[in-house]
């Protein structure tokens, strides 16, 4: 389990349960508003986790919604 802070511009991603920092993401000019995870589930992957499962999505006051793949820095460890 993973747990997302959000702070002024950047974002801070901690795996549960210890809170250990496993990533910071600087991308945000203004002040962000909204963090989303893909669904663990979907319609298409019914009997299986989402492949698209460690995807956050973040938004601001800019005009702009990033997306972002974190299989890479979640991979050493439980993706629950």
């Amino acid at each position: 389990m993973y747990y997302v802070q959000c702070c002024c511009r950047h974002i801070e991603v901690f795996q549960a349960p210890h809170l250990l920092l496993v990533c910071t993401i600087l991308v945000h000019k203004k002040l962000i508003n909204c963090l989303r995870w893909h669904p663990q589930f979907t319609a298409e992957s019914e009997l299986s986790v989402s492949p698209c499962r460690l995807w956050l999505a973040s938004a601001s006051n800019e005009s702009v919604v990033h997306v972002y793949n974190l299989e890479k820095s979640l991979s050493n460890g439980d993706l629950s």
